[in-house]
């Protein structure tokens, strides 16, 4: 019993406190969604679909291939590692999955996690 807990009672954090980062990464996506779905010359969702196909012209979501990654991986420690203590991240990322599943118009975002 190393730490004074049972095997079965220890859980596994991750040392840094990222829930701010979440909220940023949050309040990012919200604003990149935002301005690519409103700059071309079709609807709002399809101007979204547009530029996850890659076409050349479309405004991009920039670091957003690069960040899922990283978020998927949290998210699947988070929700493997679930407590009351984590709660909040455990939304955040839901959250983050949900915003990329819309900002690349693909159900794969959501139902990977599923």
């Amino acid at each position: 019993m190393p730490n004074g807990l049972p095997q079965h009672r220890r859980l596994r954090r991750i040392p840094l406190h990222y829930t701010p980062l979440l909220f940023f990464l949050l309040a990012w996506l919200v604003n990149d969604i935002r301005s690519v779905g409103l700059t071309g010359p079709a609807n709002f969702f399809f101007n979204l679909r547009l530029d996850a196909a890659q076409n050349v012209g479309f405004a991009k979501l920039g670091l957003l291939e690069r960040l899922y990654p990283w978020a998927f991986a949290l998210f699947v420690f988070e929700q493997v590692n679930a407590g009351r203590g984590n709660r909040l991240r455990r939304y955040l990322l839901w959250g983050v999955m949900v915003l990329y599943a819309v900002a690349t118009m693909a159900k794969f975002g959501l139902l990977t996690p599923i």
